[in-house]
């Protein structure tokens, strides 16, 4: 969802950045704190940051 607008976007950081999120990847899900460090980056950076123009998202 690009774009998102200001409250679809607090609910997607408070999401992602919560304890369960955490416990499911890291503590039950086999990532290394690292993993989970990089997988969130990404993730929110993909989620709530627009392409700059001309960039992929890739």
């Amino acid at each position: 969802m690009p774009y998102a607008t200001m409250n679809v976007a607090r609910r997607l950081l408070w999401m992602y950045t919560s304890r369960d999120v955490y416990r499911l990847l890291v503590l039950e899900g086999g990532f290394t704190p690292d993993e989970y460090e990089t997988w969130l980056a990404q993730t929110l950076l993909t989620a709530l940051v627009a392409p700059h123009p001309g960039r992929s998202r890739a």
